[in-house]
């Protein structure tokens, strides 16, 4: 079992439609920021223009809620600067 810093909530499922589904849908219930869904397979993960695609068991599936102080209209900054960070 991975330890996280206290900050973050882990949330593990074996197999899901999508991290990013599942992450939604607990962010609509009032999951907090930090809420990290974790998957070992993905069955109907969605990428850039709606494509489709399945994840088999193996790799690394995950989505992170974030609740930044931010206006939603700064939201896309925060993809950059993880870039820039990870540098």
């Amino acid at each position: 079992m991975p330890r996280l810093p206290p900050a973050y909530r882990l949330i593990i499922r074996e197999t899901v439609d999508s991290t990013n589904s599942v992450a939604r849908t607990l962010a609509e219930a009032g999951a907090e920021d930090g809420t990290l869904v974790w998957a070992r397979e993905q069955t109907a993960g969605r990428g850039r223009l709606g494509r489709h695609w399945a994840s088999p068991p193996g790799n690394l599936y995950v989505s992170l809620i974030l609740r930044p102080e931010r206006a939603p209209a700064e939201a896309p900054q925060l993809s950059f600067l993880a870039a820039v960070r990870a540098r």
